[in-house]
């Protein structure tokens, strides 16, 4: 009998997400977000995580796991099974996501996948108080964005980097590690916010 592998619960700011710290390696170097049973196919910990009812979602990086679920019941009702698939997998040395799954895009493919996210999901918002993101570079998987319009000086830049942007690409495109604002905000010529 091998010995208890240790796992620490550490609830969300949404109460519909928790983190699951493991003493053990899952997915050293890496990270992937599975939303569907479908995308987890081929990853046995992620497709046995899938198989409890009331799971939606699970984001795996390094030896954590930020699981969703789509359920009222209390984080409590699940921290045991989702505690035992994870021990078990572990204990059957199953390999516990799909070697498939790499990350490392060619970062031809990444900028063309952070223009689209760009223009699909931030831009439309942005567009509402005049503003915009235009695409930089994508180097070492950070993004380097320049804002213009109504973004460039605005009071709220930062907040919409991090909490819009950022937030939003990291989502979309689990491999992307930060995003960088070049953009000079003391030329802004009419900032939403002064």
């Amino acid at each position: 009998m091998s010995e208890k592998i240790g796992i620490t619960c550490h609830p969300q700011m949404d109460p519909q997400i928790c983190m699951f710290e493991i003493a053990h390696d899952i997915y050293p170097g890496k990270k992937y977000s599975f939303k569907t049973r479908e995308q987890a196919q081929g990853s046995p910990l992620i497709e046995n995580l899938f198989a409890i009812e009331g799971i939606d979602q699970v984001y795996v990086e390094n030896n954590s796991l930020y699981i969703t679920k789509n359920t009222l019941d209390p984080w409590p009702h699940f921290a045991k099974q989702i505690g035992t698939k994870i021990r078990e997998c572990i204990a059957n040395e199953d390999v516990l996501i799909s070697a498939e799954l790499q990350n490392d895009i060619p970062v031809g493919d990444l900028k063309t996948r952070v223009q689209q996210v760009l223009d699909e999901h931030i831009n439309p918002g942005l567009a509402m108080h005049g503003g915009s993101a235009n695409l930089i570079e994508v180097k070492d998987n950070d993004v380097y964005i320049q804002m213009s319009g109504g973004c460039q000086g605005c009071s709220m830049a930062m907040a919409t980097l991090r909490n819009g942007i950022e937030a939003t690409l990291k989502r979309e495109i689990p491999s992307i590690n930060s995003v960088f604002d070049n953009t000079d905000h003391s030329q802004g010529q009419n900032p939403y916010f002064s």
